[in-house]
């Protein structure tokens, strides 16, 4: 049964919710009409045709509006369509035109991440400010609309920032297509672009060439390298906790973050709640994929943890009153000092798949000791890598590394194995 009644603040206020959802009709205006849900909450509405399709377009909550004031917004739609216009088109229109780059990267941000460990989750510290970075690549485009960016604009803005640093002219642009690419997938019913104006730099093959870093120690110099760890970091601030750290990283090939930690990301440093001293193996928790990864140590690596226990805090790389080093630069600098090689963190990971790779370790062993993810791999779903299988690939990277070849500058297992590198006197 259909009800009519005149709209006013006091006859729609009297109607009454029933078991599933309720319209009531207007009198004094077709297709105007007030949807009453069973809990009771009600709203407004204009029900007309266009083009032979029905349209209903929401008005307001009668909370919100008068029955006169929901009553005109209502004429107002009518005349539109009488005008062949669709209001509801008109105002997603509206939208996009309004819709700019800041709010393109804000909506980017909020969403959930789409592929990784992470998947569905909130994007990481570390992305978001990457996000940031680059969004201010593009700070006088801001407040520009996303339908006034063009693609010549964009390949422009590329070759700028490729003069500067072509990697991160590259990262730029990636972002700026994600951010786009993420409105027109959101509005995908009725995209606010039509088309992504960043994948210009694809038809004109503009993307800077960027050749990926390898730097890592060389196999003949690692005994060099750990000579000037043993020795030359001495007075340095936080030398001990330093010394030890950089020694871990080489013999685990794990991150920077996962070792010491990033304030500026929230990855909190190793603490020994994550090291089992018993088992011989360590869980980072906060690594780049999202998914814990369970490692097995060496020997040696081994009785270095257990060294260096006795002389930490909460964290692993901490002295006792539980400050963990936060800057390697020092450290670097004198290393090549002495050796010429300027070695990082990252590259002392690229240089522990390299030990792996050249002693002949299994590639999808090599992937699982760094904690790579398949990327679609569907083989290595069938391979099962096992905690004794990687404890034994550790011992075979760790006794290659630490076993020099012949050459006057040889440093002392023995030395390492006691703990001198945990703040014993050398």
């Amino acid at each position: 049964m259909t009800t009519k009644i005149r709209f006013t603040k006091t006859s729609v206020q009297a109607l009454q919710p029933g078991e599933k959802q309720v319209r009531v009709w207007d009198t004094s205006l077709r297709g105007f009409g007030v949807l009453v849900s069973p809990g009771g909450a009600k709203s407004y509405f204009l029900q007309r045709k266009l083009h032979g399709r029905s349209l209903r377009i929401s008005i307001g909550r009668a909370d919100d509006l008068s029955a006169d004031q929901a009553r005109r917004k209502a004429e107002e739609y009518v005349a539109q369509i009488a005008q062949g216009i669709d209001p509801i088109a008109e105002a997603k229109a509206a939208q996009a035109r309004a819709l700019t780059l800041a709010d393109a990267f804000d909506m980017y941000v909020d969403a959930p991440k789409k592929k990784g460990g992470g998947r569905g989750g909130q994007k990481s510290p570390q992305t978001i400010r990457d996000i940031r970075k680059a969004e201010r690549r593009f700070s006088d485009w801001l407040a520009l609309p996303v339908t006034e960016i063009t693609g010549d604009m964009v390949r422009k803005r590329h070759a700028e920032l490729a003069k500067t640093s072509p990697a991160q002219a590259n990262l730029a642009c990636r972002y700026l297509r994600a951010a786009f690419g993420h409105i027109m997938v959101d509005t995908d019913d009725d995209p606010v672009i039509a088309r992504n104006p960043v994948d210009r730099l694809n038809r004109a093959s503009a993307w800077a060439e960027v050749k990926p870093r390898k730097r890592h120690l060389p196999n003949d110099r690692i005994v060099d390298w750990i000579a000037a760890v043993q020795e030359q970091l001495a007075g340095l601030r936080h030398d001990n906790e330093i010394r030890d750290a950089l020694m871990f990283m080489l013999l685990t090939g794990c991150r920077l973050a996962e070792a010491l930690g990033n304030e500026k990301d929230a990855f909190q440093p190793l603490t020994w709640r994550d090291v089992d001293l018993d088992t011989g193996t360590i869980t980072f928790r906060h690594t780049k994929n999202r998914q814990e990864h369970v490692l097995p140590v060496g020997r040696r690596l081994h009785a270095l943890l257990k060294d260096r226990r006795r002389v930490s805090g909460l964290a692993v790389f901490s002295d006792k009153a539980d400050r963990v080093p936060s800057d390697l630069r020092a450290a670097y600098r004198r290393i090549e000092g002495v050796t010429g090689l300027w070695v990082t963190a990252h590259d002392l990971r690229r240089s522990f798949a390299s030990t792996a790779n050249r002693i002949g370790l299994p590639g999808y062993t090599v992937k699982r000791l760094m904690n790579h993810i398949s990327g679609g791999d569907v083989t290595e779903g069938y391979i099962t890598v096992g905690l004794d299988d990687m404890r034994r690939a550790m011992q075979r990277i760790e006794d290659h590394m630490l076993t020099p070849a012949p050459t006057e500058n040889v440093v002392s297992i023995a030395e390492i194995a006691k703990g001198n590198s945990s703040g014993v006197a050398r």
